[in-house]
């Protein structure tokens, strides 16, 4: 059976007579040019490509020089590397890397598939236990320290950081929720840190804890708008710290309501025209009623007022 050389490119018979033995692809006659050449020494300022066996002038005009190493050069000319790569990057060689590449994807995919599984399978103390060994090990605190050094040494870190949480804000706040929810579902101390916390803050800020839990009612009952903690100071400031009903004192250290004048569940928005503030007694009092229906004295309807 004929087989055809490396070296050459010639068909020859696959026998003892052209080939040392079964398993070699290049030919006697062209290993004995190879032995021969490297008994060749080349003149001084000359090389001999090693596909070619040219001998041409050590320059960069015939030889690629070396990255990296000054006075370097390849061991093929400057032809012999150009041909070698046009035919490393043809398209059937990028075909059958484009394969390899979804078979190496595939068998990664299925190995990350195997680790969440057996991730899952752990219980909260072997997951905490793993966090610490991890946490503990040289090369993780290497490597952060590695991280911190280089932010520290970028300029532009902090203006590319907030650049990316603006521009992906949404799948940050929805990684945080995840990430809240599955903690308070899990871990008893993080859920106590979060009630504390929750407390606190509602103490600290009650124009805008009030906001939310309207905000919250009102998405749940499907009424438009919303309003925010600068709204309810210009509702103090118009209303001079008076109940809108009954108009006793009210102050932030006293218990105080955000009502809508026209209640969400009778069709009112949660836009800040509809909003009034109140003491707790008359909210509760008033609860989903019209203000006509609370106080028929203080108030009349729509329409009872056009026909006046």
């Amino acid at each position: 059976m004929p087989r055809v050389c490396k070296a050459c490119g010639i068909e020859k018979p696959a026998s003892r007579k052209f080939y040392k033995s079964s398993t070699n692809i290049t030919c006697i006659q062209c290993v004995a040019l190879r032995e021969k050449k490297k008994e060749q020494i080349a003149p001084a300022g000359m090389k001999f490509c090693t596909k070619c066996d040219k001998c041409m002038p050590l320059n960069n005009q015939f030889f690629v020089p070396r990255k990296g190493i000054s006075g370097s050069f390849h061991a093929r000319c400057r032809e012999c590397k150009q041909a070698a790569e046009r035919e490393y990057y043809s398209d059937d060689r990028r075909k059958l890397k484009k394969s390899q590449s979804a078979s190496t994807s595939s068998r990664r995919e299925s190995h990350r598939e195997r680790s969440r599984i057996r991730y899952a399978s752990l219980t909260l103390e072997q997951k905490r236990e793993r966090v610490e060994k991890r946490k503990n090990s040289p090369n993780y605190k290497s490597h952060i320290k590695k991280q911190v050094e280089q932010r520290k040494a970028d300029p532009n870190h902090k203006i590319k950081q907030s650049q990316y949480q603006k521009a992906n804000r949404e799948q940050g706040l929805e990684r945080c929720r995840k990430f809240r929810a599955k903690k308070l579902a899990t871990d008893p101390l993080f859920r106590d840190k979060a009630s504390e916390y929750a407390r606190k803050w509602r103490a600290k800020n009650p124009g805008a804890s009030r906001a939310q839990n309207a905000k919250s009612k009102a998405k749940r009952l499907q009424a438009p708008g919303e309003f925010n903690n600068k709204d309810v100071n210009e509702l103090f400031r118009r209303q001079n710290a008076k109940c809108f009903y009954c108009e006793c004192k009210i102050s932030r250290g006293v218990s105080w309501h955000v009502d809508h004048f026209i209640p969400l569940a009778k069709g009112g928005s949660n836009f800040p025209e509809n909003l009034v503030l109140s003491c707790a007694f008359c909210n509760l009092s008033k609860s989903a009623r019209l203000p006509w229906e609370f106080m028929p004295d203080k108030f009349s309807p729509p329409d009872q007022q056009a026909a006046d």
